[in-house]
């Protein structure tokens, strides 16, 4: 039986620290079906010499001659290079921990569509994260085929990494994948393609999500952060479109949107900058009165108080994550 090819796509900017082991990881897997494809961002390290010493021919590397951006990266690697039936992103600073990554989650494909769920469009395993000396692990209840109406509405629910989930290539050029430039313009795809056909939720954890000091999301620019809301609003729009019941969807995009500003709200507060909190408060008010009532859930009224108080700020954020994680938060 031929097996459908898969594109392992891997952006990289200026990340020669960890590119090695993301390659590494990538032609590892013992699927027999493979191309891996690096497309780097025009870095000004070392990763082209790096990339430049592999002589396996499952490998195609290409250099962008100007810095194009993530956003756009990422549209090249999916439409000019990748030729596979199935794609799986594995950014240059992540990697894949398990040699059967790929072929489990094809095996996963066949063996469901024997099962009657066949249109599958994603598969979405799970990731470690791994930050400074903590790690942090996750479970799904159970293993499922399901469909993706039901992923999109319970997305907040769902474990969800971008360098674990494989997705069905042209079912992504056809929606038009990675459309936005914007924070979590991967989250506004997937939501997309949930509505597309089926989804599995495999309860298997294949990679590595690598925080560090050159990609943690400390935002500081408020501009940016309330744009990001498009990878909630277009999804929204999309299925609106496709015919979705209409109060169903606006519940989901209440609940989406009160989620995120909780997020931003305490991303802001990390910070640790007053004028920029201030900012941030004045334009989620402009933004969305209702949604302002976030600024008042108990639990973000106890952050802002301690936002004032650093030694309590710390020691909220310290017991927190040890009982979230059970190790010690990372320094900011």
């Amino acid at each position: 039986m031929n097996k459908p090819k898969v594109s392992i796509t891997i952006p990289a900017y200026n990340q020669a620290k960890y590119i090695k082991q993301a390659i590494d990881s990538a032609l590892g897997q013992d699927y027999p079906n493979l191309e891996v494809i690096v497309s780097d961002d025009a870095s000004v390290d070392e990763t082209k010499d790096i990339v430049k010493q592999y002589q396996d021919k499952r490998l195609k590397y290409y250099r962008n001659e100007k810095n194009i951006g993530r956003v756009a990266n990422h549209r090249k690697l999916l439409y000019e290079y990748a030729t596979g039936d199935y794609v799986l992103n594995l950014d240059g600073d992540d990697f894949l921990i398990s040699t059967d990554a790929i072929s489990t989650m094809i095996d996963k494909i066949d063996f469901y569509h024997k099962k009657e769920c066949a249109n599958i469009v994603m598969v979405m395993a799970l990731a470690e994260t791994v930050y400074d000396n903590s790690r942090i692990t996750y479970k799904r209840k159970e293993e499922t085929c399901i469909n993706g109406f039901y992923v999109f509405l319970n997305w907040n629910k769902i474990p969800y990494f971008h360098a674990a989930t494989l997705f069905l290539r042209q079912a992504a050029l056809k929606i038009g994948f990675y459309k936005h430039d914007i924070i979590n313009e991967d989250v506004e795809s997937f939501l997309r393609l949930c509505l597309s056909g089926n989804v599995i939720l495999l309860n298997k954890t294949i990679a590595v999500w690598r925080l560090h000091e050159n990609n943690i999301s400390l935002i500081s620019d408020i501009d940016k952060l309330f744009e990001s809301l498009e990878f909630i609003k277009s999804p929204y729009r999309y299925a609106l479109g496709l015919g979705y019941d209409k109060k169903q969807l606006l519940r989901w995009k209440n609940t989406m949107l009160l989620d995120r500003y909780n997020k931003m709200l305490s991303k802001t507060l990390l910070q640790k900058n007053k004028k920029l909190f201030v900012a941030f408060l004045k334009r989620l008010h402009k933004e969305d009165k209702k949604g302002f009532k976030v600024v008042f859930y108990p639990k973000n009224i106890i952050k802002i108080f301690s936002f004032y108080v650093p030694f309590l700020f710390e020691a909220l954020r310290h017991i927190k994550w040890f009982f979230t994680n059970k190790s010690k938060p990372p320094k900011l």
